[in-house]
């Protein structure tokens, strides 16, 4: 669909608004409700800094990769396994964040 739609994607009237919303909804479910204040507290970096470093860390460590193996998991492995994993990985994200910023 991003392929075929680019065009109209790219110049929708709410695209800025439509990007901020994914990228909050995935900051918030992978690396901690509280990961935003958490690092401005602890930096001083702006709300769209944070964010921007969250999607630095996410690409350079290739996370969407690694939060769908372990997601491949279910029934597989025991849930406290998988849980472990993911708050791991926030874990992660939180110091390699907190590095860039």
């Amino acid at each position: 669909m991003r392929r075929r739609l680019a065009a109209q994607i790219a110049t929708h009237p709410l695209h800025r608004e439509i990007i901020a919303t994914v990228v909050t909804n995935e900051i918030a479910n992978r690396a901690r409700i509280t990961f935003v204040h958490d690092m401005r507290a602890r930096t001083g970096r702006s709300a769209p800094e944070v964010a921007q470093a969250y999607i630095i860390v996410r690409e350079v460590f290739e996370l969407r990769n690694l939060w769908t193996e372990i997601e491949a998991l279910d029934n597989k492995a025991p849930a406290q396994v998988q849980i472990e994993m993911l708050l791991e990985i926030a874990d992660l994200v939180e110091r390699a964040a907190g590095w860039l910023l």
